[in-house]
């Protein structure tokens, strides 16, 4: 249905992938496409994570043809891969770990597939998977029926037999097109393919017949595995895996490897305990001999350091105290030239992010990654999924992968002191995207207290429109962290420079949905009375949101005012759910100032300590309506 091409965006100089569609001079069929095509591009705009493909821009050019900007991926599609045969099992668990947990991030937000397939799943040079092409997805509580009577939306070799039925898909309609995504990566084809006897008895096949075990087509495939594949292909969708994350992480379990997700076991058989048991021993046995590897590793790293004497690597030049600007720290060519030998074939930029599981950090690690790109320097992502122990870990991971230079979303303040003493000891250069108490690395102040002075002051506004009477406001908070806690200070001051009687209940938890929806579920519980929610994020809101919808609440009953600007508070705004307004951040600029700090000194260039940018635009529903955002 489209020509994809390799172009280059001229403004930011960066090479892209451009899918053409021409539209068909059918009317009908051309308002048909314009639906769809509109839905394509909103579903993609909500889903912000690091194995979905990111679309940068999107339109309709004289009613002739639609096009699609979305980032280039030079390692090709998973089916171009399977043509080779099947795939080796570690290999196949790290494509599927990533599709399955792109597509459980898709499900958290609504969004089914419902055309997963090894052609919609793209490589990187790194051979990493992303998720595209969600042309066919469905929004969950949609009104919108783009599939008309009689038609099967989806490819007949992956498509769930409820779906043949034509019954409506769910989320659980994904997780038997995974369970054939990974028979298919296993075994080396799908387990019902076309045949002579036509599309019809392929789609019969999956809605009667039982796959052929896997473990017949290949003799290595465990009991465990199977287990796991069987289950995704069960033909009624109550007895399959409930959601993604479920599945990876027990196909992680089946073949002993860690994942950082939650608990694997669902069920408690005999044969299920044993194998827990078993992968107990397992990992008692890796840790012993990571231990060992470790000394072995810093004894070699003793002796490879020792002893090299040529030139050392221009020492980081960071003015204490100084603040600047973006244009402070905008290397030229013959520092980007620099930073590029400093790193030579096997040395990366690493980014040590606090999660992924929100869109602005995962906007983030994607533009990172692309600026990085635009240099010629190699980057990669270590999520910590918001645990301060586990980013910990990922300081030395990333020294082990080779990487040269640190940017970090720092999560603990005193957790943290000794890795990044060790980076200051071995010269490496270390960026932070906030503003962080320790005097190593390059800091951004992206005037916290100032975007918590206008988020206070909206809030106000729109309670002093509406009320009359003190408020009572709850604030979501991080508490122990100082750039949040500088926003916390100016929202409750904007507040009061707008409604000066007014109550705060309290400082809560709030910076993930999950903290911010037990925040608020414990008040409503504790049936505290609130008026006001002032939080530090946009994903906080949506938990404050959640919390809200599932005890009924009127939407015009408490007013959300948040931060972040992000695509989903937009379409909360709009709908008027709660969230009245979110202040964006100039995130991109904050992207491009850790990735141009760290290549001024990976190339021995001063940098100031701080870097500031101001904050964004104000989106209210008036705004956005009115810009048509």
């Amino acid at each position: 249905m489209a020509t994809v091409f390799r172009a280059h965006q001229v403004s930011i100089n960066r090479y892209i992938a451009l899918k053409i569609i021409d539209l068909s001079p059918n009317q009908e069929e051309r308002d048909e496409f314009r639906k769809r095509f509109a839905q394509e591009a909103t579903v993609v705009a909500l889903l912000e994570h690091i194995h979905i493909l990111p679309i940068y821009a999107y339109g309709i050019v004289d009613n002739e043809f639609a096009y699609l900007a979305m980032r280039l991926l030079r390692g090709g599609s998973l089916s171009d891969v399977l043509r080779k045969g099947p795939l080796p099992m570690p290999r196949a668990a790290d494509i599927f770990t990533q599709v399955g947990r792109g597509l459980q991030y898709a499900h958290s937000k609504g969004v089914i597939h419902r055309d997963l397939k090894p052609s919609n799943i793209l490589l990187d040079d790194g051979g990493n998977a992303y998720l595209s092409d969600f042309g066919l997805a469905k929004m969950g509580g949609s009104t919108i029926n783009l599939t008309k009577s009689g038609n099967l939306v989806g490819t007949p070799a992956y498509v769930a037999p409820e779906q043949v039925r034509g019954e409506v898909a769910d989320a659980r309609s994904d997780i038997y097109s995974l369970g054939i995504l990974l028979y298919h990566m296993l075994v080396g084809r799908p387990p019902f393919e076309l045949s002579e006897q036509g599309i019809a008895a392929l789609l019969y096949k999956h809605v009667e017949e039982a796959p052929i075990p896997p473990h017949l087509l290949n003799p290595s495939i465990t009991p465990e595995v199977e287990a796991v594949i069987l289950r995704a292909l069960e033909k009624d969708p109550s007895q399959r895996y409930q959601s993604a994350e479920e599945m990876v992480q027990d196909f992680n379990l089946a073949l002993g490897r860690k994942t950082r997700l939650r608990s694997f076991m669902t069920l408690r058989t005999p044969e299920r305990l044993k194998l827990i048991n078993q992968n107990r021993q397992v990992t008692i046995r890796r840790v012993i001999l990571a231990i060992l590897l470790m000394i072995v590793l810093t004894v070699g790293a003793i002796a490879i350091f020792g002893a090299r004497s040529h030139v050392p690597d221009k020492p980081v030049w960071i003015a204490a105290g100084i603040h600047g600007t973006i244009a402070d720290v905008t290397p030229n060519d013959s520092e980007i030239a620099a930073a590029k030998a400093r790193l030579g074939d096997k040395g990366l930029i690493a980014f040590l992010a606090c999660t992924l599981d929100n869109v602005t950090q995962a906007t983030r690690a994607r533009e990172m990654g692309d600026m990085a790109a635009a240099y010629g320097l190699a980057y990669k992502v270590y999520n910590a999924n918001n645990d301060a122990s586990t980013q910990v870990t990922q300081f030395e991971q990333a020294r082990l992968d080779g990487a040269k230079a640190v940017i970090l979303c720092p999560l603990n303040t005193t957790a943290l002191n000794d890795s990044i003493q060790s980076l200051k000891a071995a010269n490496i250069p270390l960026a932070y995207i906030t503003l962080f108490d320790n005097p190593y690395g390059v800091q951004q102040d992206s005037s916290s207290y100032d975007i918590g002075v206008v988020v206070g002051k909206l809030a106000g506004q729109i309670y002093n429109e509406e009320h009359s009477t003190p408020p009572q406001v709850v604030v979501l908070s991080y508490a122990g962290f100082p750039a949040t806690e500088s926003r916390d200070d100016g929202m409750e001051a904007g507040f009061k420079q707008t409604v000066p009687s007014v109550n705060f209940i309290g400082r809560v938890p709030g910076y993930t949905e999950d903290d911010a929806y037990k925040s608020i579920q414990g008040l409503i519980q504790k049936k505290t009375h609130f008026d006001v929610i002032l939080s530090i994020n946009d994903v906080g809101a949506y938990g404050a949101v959640k919390a809200m919808q599932e005890a009924n609440f009127d939407p015009k009953s408490v007013i959300i005012v948040s931060a972040n600007g992000e695509s989903y508070a937009q379409e909360l705004i709009r709908q008027g759910q709660f969230l009245r307004g979110t202040v964006t951040l100039n995130r991109q600029q904050s992207s491009q100032i850790a990735v141009d700090s760290i290549v001024k000194m990976l190339a021995g260039s001063e940098v100031p300590q701080i870097v500031s940018y101001p904050p964004g635009d104000v989106l209210t529903r008036e705004v956005l309506m009115a810009t048509g955002s």
